[in-house]
């Protein structure tokens, strides 16, 4: 009997241990990223190319309009190389706000011969981190 009550508060100690790493795993790969992450200037003039399957979806799952992300990318946004996602294609992410102050990250690649061509893949709101990253990129300066 002890040695099965010992099992058990094993298994609890586990149990526990599995999930903290679980949440540091998650913490860290969410949030950590951007320290390794560089920034990137993209070519002008913009051409957008969207995907019959991300064309709806962004406006589906987070509420966001094609024109919404289009717009984040002509005011002034920050842009940097996103390693963590793709081993096939290079993803980048953009911080910004549209016209109307909304503030959006939108997961993009380039396409095309010459990488000329923006592909949206997902366009959504900041959340709490993202916006205090952004507005320390531009300078501290708190978008409307």
């Amino acid at each position: 009997m002890l040695k099965l009550t010992y099992f058990f508060t094993l298994l609890r100690l586990w149990v526990q241990l599995d999930k903290v790493v679980f949440v540091y795993y998650h913490y860290i790969r969410k949030h950590l990223w951007l320290l390794m992450n560089k920034k990137v200037v993209l070519k002008k003039p913009l051409v957008f190319d969207w995907d019959k399957g991300n064309e709806k979806k962004n406006v589906t799952k987070h509420n966001v309009q094609n024109n919404e992300t289009e717009e984040v990318f002509f005011n002034d946004p920050v842009i940097i190389y996103n390693d963590s996602h793709s081993q096939v294609e290079n993803r980048y992410l953009v911080y910004g706000v549209t016209n109307k102050g909304r503030q959006l990250v939108i997961s993009f690649t380039l396409r095309g011969e010459q990488q000329e061509r923006i592909r949206p893949i997902m366009s959504r709101d900041q959340d709490k981190k993202e916006r205090l990253y952004y507005q320390k990129q531009k300078g501290g300066v708190k978008n409307i």
